[in-house]
Protein backbone atom coordinates (compact mmCIF):
# COMPACT_ATOMS: atom_id res chain seq x y z
CA UNK A 1 0.00 0.00 0.00
CA UNK A 2 1.23 3.17 -0.85
CA UNK A 3 1.10 5.90 1.77
CA UNK A 4 0.25 9.80 0.55
CA UNK A 5 2.63 11.53 1.93
CA UNK A 6 2.70 15.33 2.81
CA UNK A 7 5.12 16.73 -0.07
CA UNK A 8 6.62 19.57 2.67
CA UNK A 9 7.68 16.42 4.65
CA UNK A 10 9.45 14.35 1.85
CA UNK A 11 11.49 17.73 0.92
CA UNK A 12 12.24 18.61 4.73
CA UNK A 13 13.44 15.06 4.75
CA UNK A 14 15.65 15.15 1.52
CA UNK A 15 17.39 18.59 2.54
CA UNK A 16 21.11 18.53 3.39
CA UNK A 17 22.98 21.05 5.53
CA UNK A 18 24.33 23.27 2.40
CA UNK A 19 20.59 23.95 1.15
CA UNK A 20 19.62 24.61 4.74
CA UNK A 21 22.54 27.37 4.93
CA UNK A 22 21.64 28.37 1.33
CA UNK A 23 18.09 28.80 2.51
CA UNK A 24 19.50 31.06 5.21
CA UNK A 25 21.11 33.76 3.21
CA UNK A 26 18.38 34.15 0.71
CA UNK A 27 15.89 37.26 1.45
CA UNK A 28 12.27 37.17 -0.03
CA UNK A 29 12.76 40.45 -1.19
CA UNK A 30 16.52 41.24 -2.07
CA UNK A 31 17.46 38.68 -5.11
CA UNK A 32 20.96 37.50 -4.98
CA UNK A 33 22.84 35.78 -7.55
CA UNK A 34 24.93 32.38 -6.46
CA UNK A 35 28.42 34.02 -5.81
CA UNK A 36 27.14 36.12 -3.33
CA UNK A 37 25.05 33.24 -1.88
CA UNK A 38 28.47 31.53 -1.43
CA UNK A 39 30.23 34.32 0.00
CA UNK A 40 27.28 34.90 2.54
CA UNK A 41 27.31 31.03 3.23
CA UNK A 42 31.40 30.72 3.92
CA UNK A 43 30.74 34.03 6.22
CA UNK A 44 28.18 32.12 8.43
CA UNK A 45 30.84 29.26 8.33
CA UNK A 46 33.60 31.56 9.43
CA UNK A 47 31.69 32.72 11.62
CA UNK A 48 30.62 29.67 13.58
CA UNK A 49 34.45 28.26 13.48
CA UNK A 50 32.94 25.52 11.47
CA UNK A 51 35.63 23.04 10.13
CA UNK A 52 34.73 23.53 6.39
CA UNK A 53 34.16 27.24 5.60
CA UNK A 54 33.73 26.88 1.91
CA UNK A 55 30.45 25.52 -0.58
CA UNK A 56 31.55 24.31 -3.54
CA UNK A 57 29.93 25.78 -6.77
CA UNK A 58 29.10 22.82 -7.86
CA UNK A 59 26.73 21.62 -4.68
CA UNK A 60 25.10 25.39 -4.87
CA UNK A 61 24.03 25.09 -8.64
CA UNK A 62 22.43 21.90 -7.53
CA UNK A 63 21.04 22.84 -4.55
CA UNK A 64 19.23 26.00 -6.04
CA UNK A 65 18.02 23.78 -9.05
CA UNK A 66 16.01 21.11 -6.62
CA UNK A 67 14.50 24.11 -4.54
CA UNK A 68 13.65 25.91 -7.21
CA UNK A 69 11.64 22.80 -8.73
CA UNK A 70 10.87 22.22 -5.01
CA UNK A 71 8.93 25.82 -4.58
CA UNK A 72 11.09 27.23 -1.41
CA UNK A 73 13.43 29.53 -3.94
CA UNK A 74 12.27 31.38 -6.53
CA UNK A 75 14.68 32.61 -9.64
CA UNK A 76 13.66 35.92 -10.36
CA UNK A 77 15.43 36.31 -13.22
CA UNK A 78 19.01 38.05 -14.49
CA UNK A 79 21.40 41.22 -13.69
CA UNK A 80 24.77 42.22 -14.38
CA UNK A 81 27.28 41.08 -11.18
CA UNK A 82 30.10 40.86 -10.36
CA UNK A 83 31.96 37.93 -10.67
CA UNK A 84 35.35 36.40 -9.55
CA UNK A 85 38.16 36.49 -12.40
CA UNK A 86 41.42 35.10 -12.53
CA UNK A 87 44.82 36.26 -10.26
CA UNK A 88 42.30 38.00 -7.81
CA UNK A 89 40.37 40.65 -10.04
CA UNK A 90 36.58 40.52 -11.11
CA UNK A 91 34.38 41.13 -14.23
CA UNK A 92 30.80 41.78 -14.91
CA UNK A 93 27.92 39.20 -16.36
CA UNK A 94 24.42 38.94 -16.70
CA UNK A 95 23.35 35.58 -13.84
CA UNK A 96 20.81 34.18 -12.38
CA UNK A 97 19.27 35.87 -9.31
CA UNK A 98 17.38 34.26 -6.16
CA UNK A 99 15.26 35.00 -3.58
CA UNK A 100 13.33 33.10 -1.01
CA UNK A 101 9.40 31.74 -1.22
CA UNK A 102 7.02 31.30 1.54
CA UNK A 103 7.31 28.18 1.16
CA UNK A 104 11.16 28.35 1.85
CA UNK A 105 10.67 30.83 4.91
CA UNK A 106 8.11 27.94 6.50
CA UNK A 107 10.60 25.51 6.07
CA UNK A 108 13.20 27.35 7.26
CA UNK A 109 10.95 28.36 10.38
CA UNK A 110 9.87 24.61 11.20
CA UNK A 111 13.99 23.34 10.67
CA UNK A 112 14.71 26.14 13.24
CA UNK A 113 11.90 24.88 15.96
CA UNK A 114 13.40 21.79 15.49
CA UNK A 115 16.93 22.72 15.89
CA UNK A 116 15.93 24.34 19.12
CA UNK A 117 13.90 21.44 20.03
CA UNK A 118 16.71 18.90 19.86
CA UNK A 119 19.60 21.36 21.01
CA UNK A 120 21.35 19.77 24.11
CA UNK A 121 20.36 21.24 27.32
CA UNK A 122 23.77 22.45 29.27
CA UNK A 123 25.38 20.60 31.89
CA UNK A 124 25.49 22.95 35.72
CA UNK A 125 28.26 24.97 36.06
CA UNK A 126 29.58 26.13 39.17
CA UNK A 127 27.99 29.11 40.26
CA UNK A 128 24.19 28.14 38.94
CA UNK A 129 21.51 28.38 41.60
CA UNK A 130 19.19 25.01 40.76
CA UNK A 131 16.64 26.82 43.15
CA UNK A 132 15.91 31.00 43.45
CA UNK A 133 12.68 32.76 44.15
CA UNK A 134 10.79 34.57 41.64
CA UNK A 135 9.62 38.37 41.93
CA UNK A 136 6.38 37.02 42.11
CA UNK A 137 5.65 34.49 45.17
CA UNK A 138 2.96 32.63 42.97
CA UNK A 139 5.29 30.95 40.77
CA UNK A 140 7.56 29.98 44.02
CA UNK A 141 8.01 26.45 45.05
CA UNK A 142 7.91 25.96 48.62
CA UNK A 143 10.78 23.16 48.55
CA UNK A 144 11.36 23.47 52.42
CA UNK A 145 8.28 24.74 53.86
CA UNK A 146 7.01 21.18 55.22
CA UNK A 147 10.26 19.39 55.40
CA UNK A 148 8.03 16.56 57.41
CA UNK A 149 5.55 16.17 54.54
CA UNK A 150 6.90 13.45 52.79
CA UNK A 151 3.55 12.30 51.06
CA UNK A 152 3.66 15.61 49.49
CA UNK A 153 6.70 14.96 47.68
CA UNK A 154 5.07 11.90 46.43
CA UNK A 155 2.03 13.36 45.64
CA UNK A 156 4.56 15.78 43.00
CA UNK A 157 6.31 12.79 41.74
CA UNK A 158 3.69 10.46 41.43
CA UNK A 159 1.61 13.69 39.24
CA UNK A 160 4.09 14.45 37.03
CA UNK A 161 4.99 10.73 36.40
CA UNK A 162 1.08 9.99 35.33
CA UNK A 163 1.26 13.93 32.92
CA UNK A 164 4.38 11.51 31.68
CA UNK A 165 2.71 8.60 30.92
CA UNK A 166 -0.39 10.50 29.17
CA UNK A 167 2.09 12.63 26.91
CA UNK A 168 3.90 8.76 25.55
CA UNK A 169 0.04 7.40 25.46
CA UNK A 170 -0.92 10.74 23.71
CA UNK A 171 2.12 10.06 21.17
CA UNK A 172 0.76 6.71 20.42
CA UNK A 173 4.12 5.63 22.39
CA UNK A 174 6.48 6.53 19.52
CA UNK A 175 9.70 8.28 20.44
CA UNK A 176 8.94 7.09 24.28
CA UNK A 177 12.27 8.24 25.06
CA UNK A 178 12.19 11.09 23.78
CA UNK A 179 9.05 12.30 25.77
CA UNK A 180 10.88 11.25 28.77
CA UNK A 181 14.88 12.73 28.49
CA UNK A 182 13.80 15.46 26.51
CA UNK A 183 10.55 17.10 27.30
CA UNK A 184 10.58 16.30 31.44
CA UNK A 185 13.38 15.97 32.76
Amino acid sequence: MVRDENPSKVTFRSMGEPSWLVLQVLEPDDAIPAVEIIRRVERLLTAADYPRKHLDPSTLHYALRRMEDDGMINCEGRREVDVPSPRGGTRREIRPVYSITEVGVEMLRYKRKLDAFFRPVPWPRKGDQVFKSDGDWRFNAGIDMLPDRWDMYAEGYKRAADQLVKDIMAAGGRNASREIYHNNL
